[in-house]
């Protein structure tokens, strides 16, 4: 197997596992919260009469000088089955060795939480309020029809999957049918904990979309600071504005509100990884074969959103990986 896919894992217990080792082996502290299951309503491992699941943890550690006032912070935001992506590349920072390339100057924060029954992170209209911009304008969405077109197709297949009853949904908001596992406590803490006195911050979130199968998209997504800085933090023309996967959950789980304040620089970059292919499709929405993700025991399905093939895994793990080099680069060489 190659090695950037062995960081990726398929169910709860194990990708958590899989940090938590990695983070004892180099000595590091990890701040845990615990999750609420969106599942059956509880927190924890679920009622009496639900299946007992892996109790959702996020699970937030520390590299680098306490001291540095840069620091890269990657913070996965997506929640359901393509939680893991994200997760597996925050293990791969300590498995795979790429915490020797992080400079003295520049600190990094690692935020791993999966809940593969629903949304992670509270959605962008619980975060604080932004400063207006200038004349007022809000930011329009920039669809193509393509992108709605994918959207929809995914979305039907995952409709299928999960045997939606429309009848039963109808009247009900997306909150008060899945509320996320983490709050703004959670954001809250994280922010006190670890971001106090940091002058420039580069977040990196990484997701799946739903793009051509293994291409990778990177965009400096509205709402998450400075686009100019994240294209000089990491040396790419970033575009900006909106996709399907950065409209799911506010950027970085709206950790980068939390920044604010003069002389402090914040920047954002969405790393999305396309999932959208015909054998994908009849994966999410067929019937169980050999050849299909079949279901993550009691943590919930595997959908197409997370692919299990090696090429794809690696793939996203290489990209992240130049990404996330870039970020650490140009956060202690900009003066």
């Amino acid at each position: 197997m190659a090695e950037g896919a062995s960081f990726f894992s398929d169910d709860v217990a194990t990708a958590r596992a899989g940090f938590l080792a990695a983070c004892d082996r180099i000595g590091l502290r990890v701040d845990s919260f615990p999750g609420h299951d969106p599942a059956d309503g509880r927190a924890g491992t679920g009622g009496a009469s639900a299946p007992v699941r892996a109790p959702f943890f996020c699970d937030v550690a520390r590299l680098g000088s306490p001291e540095a006032t840069r620091m890269l912070v990657l913070f996965p935001a997506a929640g359901g089955g393509a939680g893991f992506a994200g997760a597996g590349v925050v293990r791969g920072v300590l498995a795979g060795g790429l915490i020797r390339d992080l400079p003295r100057e520049v600190a990094c924060l690692l935020v791993h939480a999966v809940n593969p029954t629903g949304p992670a992170w509270p959605p962008a209209e619980d975060m604080p309020a932004q400063p207006q911009r200038p004349g007022g304008a809000a930011p329009r969405a920039d669809w193509s029809d393509g992108m709605l077109s994918a959207a929809e197709r995914r979305f039907a297949a995952y409709e299928q999957a999960q045997r939606f009853d429309r009848e039963r949904l109808a009247g009900r908001t997306l909150a008060s049918l899945a509320p996320p596992a983490w709050g703004r406590d959670v954001l809250e803490a994280i922010a006190a904990r670890h971001l106090a006195g940091r002058e420039r911050l580069l977040f990196v979130d990484v997701r799946t979309g739903p793009g051509p199968f293994g291409e990778i998209e990177r965009i400096a997504p509205r709402g998450g600071g400075s686009a100019e800085a994240a294209s000089r933090w990491t040396g790419l023309t970033l575009p900006g504005g909106t996709s399907a996967a950065s409209t799911a959950a506010a950027p970085s789980g709206g950790l980068p509100a939390y920044v604010e304040g003069p002389g402090r620089e914040k920047a954002t970059v969405m790393l999305e990884a396309g999932t959208y292919s015909m054998a994908t499709l009849l994966q999410a929405s067929g019937p169980i074969s050999e050849g299909r993700p079949r279901d993550l025991g009691a943590d919930g399905p595997a959908i197409a959103a997370y692919p299990r093939e090696i090429d794809w895994r690696e793939g996203l793990w290489r990209a992240a990986s130049d990404l996330i080099r870039r970020g650490f680069k140009g956060l202690a060489e900009d003066k």
